[in-house]
This record gives structure tokens, C-alpha cells and sequence, in this order.
């Protein structure tokens, strides 16, 4: 190995333990990891109740319904989510964003202790939305004020490394406590309540940060909010490619998890457990795949490997539609797609927070969470469609998703000359950097 590598790798290093070392990022980081591992735990609990006795001709309207419920709330509130974390300091809605966690995984523990039963259940899904509505904005706006610019490209790939960790660890633990403790619901409410008060306590560890906007007035409804910050994405290429982007992999996302559950349990014939981590091999991949991202941005946000990573996906999306009725070769495919996925949408991220200015990223990001719950919602509305409607089997829709991931890549390539100059000098870099010396 030559002199560089090696300087190369303590570089690495020495920038990965300077946001360890970061109190408030790690405190961020651990709060949101929390956050979400217990939103999808109980997401797939309260999945697994939907789908109990569900067949090919009931169809999968219960399943898409809890798919659509979660993202209601972003829909409804993400504008005052956005100017609350302008008008006030990110920390104190952090902090009260996971204090409120706590009180709705008790009302969560009441709904699995004493009913059992899918209304109460998607009831405290959809306030577990509500409470992910308003800590987005502040999570996301607050990275740039707590790293340094030239971290961000690495920071937002360890937030979304965890992001996905916590995805996968909370959907397998859904399915395996449903398994365990299926017969005692109530363990599995105390289990919520005990990962809500940690995460609590990690928030705790973020640092002070200052209002961005203090003065701008409450506006009289959401959606004032929201045509704010259309107006100001409209107006810049760069901020309408980052949110359709985002907006694309989550649709995509929510599209292929739901249908994979479908796979698992009418086609596969398996269990909770196995149901529950199926999907989780998509979180691992999509972990690993932020985590890679991270180490290829360096000192930038390494936007060029974006396209490259979505033809990936597309691929990944082909190959699991033509398999076999077998977990394991569906499960690797999954983990290939979570790869892809990861290089794809953080540095779609980083450009987002990047360019979005100091008072407005708070509007900016809620903006870009509304449409892309918007496109998560349509997602599931064309799981219900492709699947009942049209009577697509769920291998074929997987297709689907891949046609419309390669489609849109194809197209964003063909018409933004500032994405085809980054990926032909990530292309440049790369061939450098592991050129033999």
C-alpha cells in the first residue's frame, strides 16, 4: 500500500472521530435513531395486525391503509412543522418533539394492554406521524448549524446510516416480538415507552442553537407555508431536483416494502418474523450504502454518484422481480437495492440542506417533506391500484418500480447539464484514486 493510502485512511479517520466528538451531533444522532426504530417497530406491529388473514382477494386495501395513515400528518402540519423550527430554537422542538413521543407510546401501550384492536392502534400510528412531522424539519435543519460545512456530506451519511439501521432494527424487531409476545401485547407497549424515554435523554445532549427566523409571523394556516416554499423551490433548479429526488426514492421505497410484506406472506407463506425481516435486508443495505456515500463525499457532497446509484436500483428492482419463490435470493436483492438506495438519496440530502439558506431550511425541508409524503401516499394508492385494480401479481409491480426508478434517472441526466458535469467528475476521481500508482 502506498504512503497515500495510508494518509488517506488516517484522514478518514481523524474526520470521523471529529463528529464523534461532536456532542450535539451524536446526541442528534442518537435521538433520532431511537425515534425512528420505534416508529417502525410499531409501524409493523400494527401492520402485522392489518394483515392477519389477509388474502390475494381481499386484496391489500388494510395493508395500504397503514402505509397511507403514517403519512397523513406530513401532509396536514408539515407547514407549521417548518416555520416552528425558523421561528424557535431546533433544540427546544426536538426536546419537546421527543417528550411528546413518550406520551403517545403510553397511549400505544394502553391501545396493545386492554384492545388489541386495529382502530386504536392506527389511531397512535397516525400521532406517532404527527410527532415525526415536526421533529423532520428541526433534525435536518439543525445538521448544518451543528457540523461544519465541509462535514456535511460525511454527517449526512451517518444520519442516514442510523436512519436505516433503526429501520431495520425496528421492523425485525416488530415482526419478532409480534412472534414472541403475540399472546402479551402489552410487553411489546412497555418496550415503546422504554425506547421513547431513552431517546428523550439523548436529546438532552444537544447543544443551544439559535433561532433562524424569530420574527416571521405564525402564518393563519399550513398551506400558506406551503406555497412559500413551493414558490422558493420552483425558482431553483437545484432545490427542485434534491426534492423530486427524495420525493422519488421514498415513493419507490414505500412501494417495494409494502409489496414485499404481500411476497412474505401470501406468496412465501411465512411467519411474523420472517415477514418483518425480509424487509430489514433493505434498511442493511441502504445503511451501508449511506455509510459508503459518506466515505466517497470526503470534504464535498459527492452528487455525481447519485445517477449511477439509481440505475442501480432499477436493476436491483428488475432482478427481484424475476426470482424465484426463495427468501434468502429475494432477501440479498433487497440488501443490493438498500446499497444502491443509500448512494442515491443522501447526497440528494446534503444538497438540500446545502442550498437551502439559513432562515428558510425549516420551510424548505417541511415544503420538501409535504411533497414527499405526498409521494409516499400516491405510492400506496398505486400498490392498491396495480394490485386490485389492474391485477398486477406483486413481482410484477416490483417491475414497475423499476421502470419508473430507471425512467427518471435517465431523464434528470438528459436534462440537467450540472448532473452530468458531477458524475463525470466523480467518474474522474474515482478512476484517480484507484488508479494502481
Amino acid at each position: 500500500m502506498s504512503e497515500r493510502s495510508f494518509i488517506t485512511i488516517d484522514n478518514t479517520t481523524m474526520r470521523a472521530s471529529s463528529l464523534l466528538a461532536n456532542r450535539s451531533f451524536v446526541g442528534l444522532t442518537a435521538a433520532q435513531f431511537l425515534g425512528a426504530a420505534n416508529d417502525n417497530l410499531f409501524k409493523m406491529v400494527v401492520s402485522l395486525f392489518a394483515v392477519q388473514g389477509l388474502s390475494v382477494t381481499s386484496g391489500s386495501s388494510y395493508l395500504s391503509l397503514t402505509g397511507a395513515l403514517f403519512t397523513l400528518p406530513y401532509l396536514m402540519f408539515s407547514g407549521y412543522a417548518g416555520h416552528l423550527a425558523d421561528l424557535v430554537s431546533k433544540r427546544a422542538v426536538m426536546r419537546a418533539c421527543k417528550f411528546g413521543e413518550i406520551v403517545i407510546m403510553t397511549g400505544g401501550l394502553v391501545a396493545l394492554a386492554y384492545t388489541a384492536q386495529i382502530d386504536s392502534l392506527l389511531v397512535v400510528l397516525f400521532l406517532m406521524a404527527v410527532h415525526s412531522t415536526f421533529f423532520s424539519p428541526a433534525k435536518y435543519g439543525s445538521v448544518p448549524e451543528i457540523v461544519s460545512a465541509r462535514q456535511l456530506g460525511r454527517a449526512n451519511g451517518v444520519i442516514e446510516a442510523t436512519r436505516y439501521a433503526a429501520i431495520l432494527i425496528g421492523t425485525a424487531a416488530g415482526g419478532i416480538l409480534m412472534e414472541v409476545w403475540h399472546g402479551t401485547p402489552m410487553r411489546i407497549g412497555i418496550a415503546l415507552v422504554g425506547i421513547a424515554v431513552v431517546g428523550f435523554l439523548a436529546s438532552i445532549f444537544i447543544g443551544p442553537l439559535t433561532p433562524a427566523a424569530p420574527t416571521r409571523p405564525w402564518p393563519k394556516h399550513p398551506w400558506t407555508v406551503f406555497g412559500q416554499g413551493m414558490t422558493r423551490i420552483s425558482r431553483s433548479r437545484s432545490l427542485a431536483v434534491a426534492v423530486a429526488s427524495i420525493t422519488l426514492f421514498d415513493a419507490i421505497a414505500t412501494l417495494t416494502l409494502l409489496d414485499v410484506l404481500f411476497i412474505a406472506k401470501i406468496e412465501l407463506h411465512l411467519g411474523n418474523a420472517a415477514s418483518g425481516t425480509i424487509g430489514a435486508f433493505a434498511a442493511l443495505g441502504a445503511g451501508v450504502g449511506s455509510l459508503l456515500c459518506g466515505l466517497l463525499s470526503g470534504e464535498k457532497i459527492e452528487l455525481g454518484i447519485a445517477p449511477i446509484a439509481g440505475l442501480g436500483m432499477a436493476a436491483s428492482l428488475f432482478a427481484s422481480s424475476a426470482t424465484s419463490g426463495s427468501y434468502w435470493m429475494l432477501s440479498v436483492l433487497l440488501f443490493a437495492l438498500g446499497v444502491f438506495s443509500g448512494l442515491f438519496v443522501v447526497p440528494f440530502v446534503a444538497w438540500l440542506q446545502k442550498t437551502a439558506k439559513r432562515d428558510e431550511k425549516g420551510l424548505i425541508i417541511s415544503t420538501a417533506n409535504f411533497v414527499d409524503m405526498a409521494g409516499v401516499l400516491a405510492a400506496s394508492a398505486v400498490l392498491w391500484f396495480l394490485n386490485d385494480v389492474v391485477g398486477f401479481g406483486p413481482r410484477a409491480i416490483l417491475a414497475v418500480g423499476g421502470f419508473a426508478t430507471a425512467l427518471y434517472v435517465l431523464a434528470l441526466l438528459a436534462m440537467w447539464k450540472r448532473l452530468q458535469f458531477h458524475v463525470a467528475l466523480f467518474l474522474r476521481s474515482f478512476h484517480l484514486q484507484f488508479k494502481p500508482q
